[in-house]
C-alpha cells in the first residue's frame, strides 16, 4: 500500500514511500518532538521568572500602539432608551459614540422593535462598533468569570468599591484573564475633567483597566435635579475625545505584561470580627496599599489554593507571601492553609496584621490604631520590603496615600504610581533596568527621564501631584529610540499685557437662557394654559424658542398657532419646541397652551438675551459684552461655555510663549490661538502655544466649559435649595514668554 506524502523532488513532482516506512517516519519525529517538550520544560522550570511575559507583551509593541490605542480598550457603554426613538436618533447617537471613543454598546431597551436594533446593528457594523442586546451581554460581561466590578463614581461608594475592585483583579489574575471592568454607573452633573481622571488613576491603582459608562435618551426621568450621563446634552461633549484617549492609553498599558503582586492579603472573616476588628483591617489595608503589592481574597476563596513548592498556587497566580488581617483566623479554610504554607515557605513568609491592632478601649472613633503601632507597621513593612522585593524600592517623605502598581514585560516592567492624597508627593524609585521612560497618557507621549546608575540598577528621582499619576517603563536594555524632553529651567519669565480689555462672550448665545415666566414657581407640577412676558423695543425676536413639556401639542403666541418642531426636544423627550420668532411683537405676549400636561412644570424661553433679576422674576436685556467676573449674573441659567478673549501684540523672539490660567472652575478649559485649538486644560497645566502664535496681532481665548449642574442648581436654588455652582475664570489669563539658557528650547 502506497501513501501519498506532502513533500516534493527537486523537479517539482510529488513523490512516495511506503506505509512502513512513513510509520517509521512520524514515530521518530514525535519521539524527537517528546524530547525536545521535556528539555525546554526543564529549562523554563529552572529559568522560568515568576512573572514571565511573552514577546507579545514588549515596549516596542505597546508604544507603537500608545498615541491612538486600539478599541478594545476604549469605553463600553450600557445605551439606555428610556422611551421610544426614531432612526434618525439611532444613527446619529451612534456616530456620537464613535467619534468620543466608545466603541462597545451594550443596548438597553424594554420596547425596541426588530426594526429599530436592525438600525442600531447595521449603523454600529458600519463603524466597527460592537454592539450586543441587553439579553446578549451576560455571557460577554459576567463578572463571576470576568472579574467585572460595580462601583460608583459617587464619593459615598469608593471605599467599598475600592475592594471590590481588589477582589475582582486578584480573581480575573487567578482565572488568567486580563481584564477588569469597572462600571461607573451614572456620571454626575458636575463632574469635572479632572475628577474623571482622578476616578480613572485611582481605578487603575487598585486593578481596573477597562471602564463602562452609561449613556441615556431620556434624560431626566422622574426628577429635575437627577444626575445625568454620558451624552451629547452635555455642554462638553464635543471636547470630550482627550478624555477618553487618555482613559484608553491608562488602560492599554496596564494590560500589557503579567501583574506583579507577590503577596496574597486575605480578608477578615466577617462572621468572626466584631466592627471595631474589621474598621481596623479596613485602616491597616490602606496601610498596606502604600507598602506592598499584593492580591486580596476573601476566606471561602481559599478552598481551591495549594500549597506547592513553597508557594500559594490559586488558579494561575502564584504568591510567595502571606499577609493575615485582623480576623482571618477563625475560618476552617484559613487555618488548613497557614498551616501548610508555614510549614512549606517558613513562618517568616507569613505576616499576621493582628499583632498591630490596639487594645479595644484604645481603638479611636474611626478605627484608627495609635501612633506607636503605626510607626512600628511602617518599620516592620519597610523590612519586610527590603527582604522581599530586593531590587524595588520607593523612598519617599510619606508614602500614606501613594499607591504603586507593577507589570513585567518580555524587556523590562511597567512601575504605576498614584497620588490619593491633597499634597505633592515626591521622592526616589530605584529598580532593575538600563533606562527609564515616562508615558504620558494625557498626550501620548512617550520621553526618556534622567536616572542615575546604582549597584541594584538605576534611580529615579519623582513627584507627583495630587491626584495624578505617573506611569514609567524600566527597560532591560538601552537601546529604544526615544529622545529626551526634559527642559531646563527658564532663566526669566515675561508676562506679556494683552492691547485692549478682555472680552467675555458666551460661544452659543441660544443655549440655557430659561427665564421664568409666570408669577407661581415655574418648577412645580402645576397646569396653567397661558402666561405672558415682555420683549423690549429694537431687539430682534427671531432666535426665540419656548420649549414646554407639552408632547407635541399645538401652542398659541399672540393668537398665531405655533406647532412644535418635529424630532426636537430639550433635556426631555417630553419638553417639546417651538420657534416663535415670528409672532413675537414689542411688548407684552401671551402665549396659550391648551390642554397642556405639564409633568415638570417647566416652560423655558430660550434665545440671544441676557437677564436681569427682579426679586423673584428675569427681565429680557439685550445681549451686550460680558462683565468679566458677573457674567453669570446676567446669564444664570447658562451652562455651556464662556470665552475669554484677549488680543496682544506680539514679536516672536527665542524661547516659548505659554498660556496660564489663574483661579477658575469648570468642567475643562480649551485654549485658542487665532481660533485654533491649542489644547486641554484640566488642572493647573500650562498650554504651550509657541508654534500657533505669528508676528503681529493675535487673539488668544480660553473657553471655560459648564455642566448641566449649573443649570439645574439656578432651578433648585429658585426652589430655594443650594445655590448655583458658577463656572469661569476668576481673575485674567496670562501669556508668558519663557527665556532659557543656551541648553532649553528654541535656543
Amino acid at each position: 500500500m502506497m501513501t501519498l506524502s506532502n513533500e516534493k523532488s527537486s523537479e517539482g513532482r510529488y513523490v512516495f514511500i511506503s506505509k512502513n516506512e512513513w510509520q517509521a517516519v512520524v514515530s521518530a519525529v514525535r519521539i524527537a518532538r517528546l524530547l525536545f517538550a521535556m528539555m525546554l520544560l526543564g529549562l523554563c522550570l529552572c529559568t522560568r521568572d515568576p512573572y514571565h511575559s511573552s514577546p507579545s507583551d514588549s515596549f516596542d509593541i505597546l508604544r507603537t500602539d500608545f498615541i491612538s490605542p486600539p478599541d478594545q480598550f476604549r469605553f463600553i457603554s450600557h445605551w439606555i432608551w428610556n422611551g421610544p426613538v426614531t432612526e434618525n436618533e439611532i444613527h446619529f447617537q451612534i456616530r456620537e459614540f464613535f467619534d468620543k471613543g466608545i466603541r462597545t454598546l451594550i443596548v438597553h431597551g424594554e420596547d425596541a422593535t426588530a426594526q429599530q436594533w436592525s438600525a442600531a446593528k447595521n449603523t454600529a457594523d458600519s463603524l466597527g462598533i460592537l454592539i450586543y442586546a441587553e439579553f446578549d451581554s451576560i455571557g460577554q460581561f459576567d463578572p463571576e468569570t470576568l472579574g467585572i466590578a460595580n462601583w460608583s463614581a459617587e464619593s459615598c461608594s469608593r471605599s467599598s468599591g475600592f475592594t471590590a475592585l481588589k477582589l475582582a483583579a486578584g480573581r480575573a489574575r487567578q482565572a488568567g484573564d486580563r481584564r477588569v471592568l469597572m462600571d461607573l454607573d451614572r456620571i454626575r452633573t458636575d463632574v469635572s475633567f479632572q475628577d474623571l481622571k482622578y476616578i480613572f488613576n485611582q481605578a487603575a491603582a487598585h486593578g481596573a483597566n477597562r471602564f463602562i459608562v452609561h449613556s441615556r435618551f431620556r434624560l431626566l426621568g422622574d426628577s429635575i435635579s437627577n444626575s445625568l450621563s454620558f451624552s451629547y446634552h452635555m455642554p462638553w461633549w464635543d471636547i470630550f475625545m482627550p478624555v477618553s484617549d487618555y482613559s484608553a492609553r491608562l488602560m492599554m498599558t496596564l494590560s500589557f505584561g503579567e501583574p506583579v503582586r507577590p503577596a496574597l492579603v486575605i480578608l477578615p472573616d466577617h462572621r468572626g470580627g466584631g466592627h471595631d476588628l474589621l474598621a481596623s483591617a479596613d485602616h491597616l489595608q490602606k496601610e498596606l496599599d502604600s507598602a506592598i503589592e499584593y492580591d486580596l481574597i476573601q476566606p471561602a476563596q481559599l478552598s481551591g489554593a495549594r500549597v506547592r513548592k513553597h508557594e500559594i498556587s490559586l488558579g494561575t497566580a502564584k504568591y510567595q507571601r502571606l499577609v493575615l488581617l485582623p480576623g482571618t483566623m477563625p475560618l476552617t479554610e484559613s487555618h488548613s492553609l497557614i498551616e501548610q504554607f508555614a510549614k512549606s515557605a517558613g513562618p517568616e513568609n507569613i505576616l499576621d496584621l493582628a499583632a498591630f491592632v490596639p487594645p479595644p478601649d484604645s481603638v479611636s472613633i474611626h478605627g484608627q490604631t495609635g501612633p506607636d503601632l503605626e510607626s512600628r507597621l511602617a518599620d516592620t513593612l519597610a523590612a519586610y520590603n527590603r527582604e522581599w522585593i530586593q531590587k524595588f524600592q520607593i523612598t519617599c517623605s510619606n508614602r500614606m496615600g501613594l499607591t504603586h502598581q507593577r507589570r513585567q514585560l518580555h524587556d523590562g516592567q511597567l512601575i504605576y504610581l498614584f497620588n490619593s492624597t491633597d499634597k505633592v508627593i515626591g521622592g526616589k524609585l530605584r529598580c532593575e533596568g538600563e533606562a527609564v521612560y515616562n508615558l504620558n497618557c494625557w498626550n501620548g507621549r512617550i520621553s526618556r527621564v534622567q536616572f542615575s546608575k546604582i549597584e541594584t540598577g538605576i534611580q529615579v528621582p519623582f513627584e507627583v501631584k495630587p491626584g495624578e499619576n505617573l506611569l514609567f517603563f524600566a527597560a532591560d536594555r538601552d537601546s529604544f529610540e526615544i529622545t529626551s524632553r526634559e527642559e531646563s529651567s527658564p532663566v526669566r519669565e515675561t508676562i506679556i499685557q494683552p492691547e485692549v480689555e478682555p472680552r467675555v462672550m458666551p460661544d452659543y448665545y441660544n443655549s440655557w437662557n430659561l427665564i421664568r415666566v409666570e408669577d407661581s414657581d415655574p418648577f412645580k407640577p402645576v397646569k396653567p394654559d397661558r402666561f405672558s412676558f415682555q420683549w423690549p423695543r429694537q431687539m430682534d425676536p427671531s432666535t426665540l424658542m419656548i420649549v414646554a413639556d407639552c408632547r407635541r401639542q399645538e401652542l398659541m403666541v399672540n393668537s398665531m398657532h405655533i406647532p412644535s418642531i418635529p424630532d426636537a426636544w430639550l433635556l426631555d423627550r417630553a419638553f417639546s419646541v417651538y420657534s416663535i420668532g415670528e409672532a413675537v411683537g414689542t411688548g407684552n405676549n401671551l402665549v396659550q397652551i391648551p390642554g397642556c400636561e405639564r409633568s415638570y412644570g417647566l416652560i423655558g424661553l430660550f434665545g440671544d438675551f441676557l437677564l436681569v433679576r427682579s426679586g423673584q422674576e428675569f427681565k429680557i436685556r439685550p445681549m451686550h459684552t460680558l462683565s468679566f467676573d458677573a457674567w453669570e449674573a446676567e446669564m444664570p441659567f447658562y451652562s455651556d461655555a464662556v470665552s475669554y478673549i484677549q488680543t496682544y501684540n506680539i514679536h516672536r523672539e527665542s524661547g516659548k510663549y505659554v498660556i496660564r490660567l489663574g483661579n477658575w472652575s469648570g468642567t475643562a478649559a480649551e485654549v485658542l490661538v487665532n481660533e485654533t485649538p491649542a489644547g486641554l486644560i484640566v488642572r493647573e497645566e500650562e498650554i504651550d502655544v509657541t508654534g500657533l502664535l505669528r508676528d503681529g496681532w493675535n487673539d488668544i481665548s480660553v473657553s471655560v466649559y459648564g455642566s448641566m449642574d449649573h443649570f439645574f442648581s439656578e432651578i433648585n436654588r429658585i426652589r430655594g435649595l443650594r445655590p448655583p455652582r458658577a463656572f469661569g475664570l476668576e481673575e485674567p489669563f496670562q501669556c508668558v514668554k519663557l527665556a532659557y539658557d543656551r541648553r532649553g528650547p528654541d535656543s
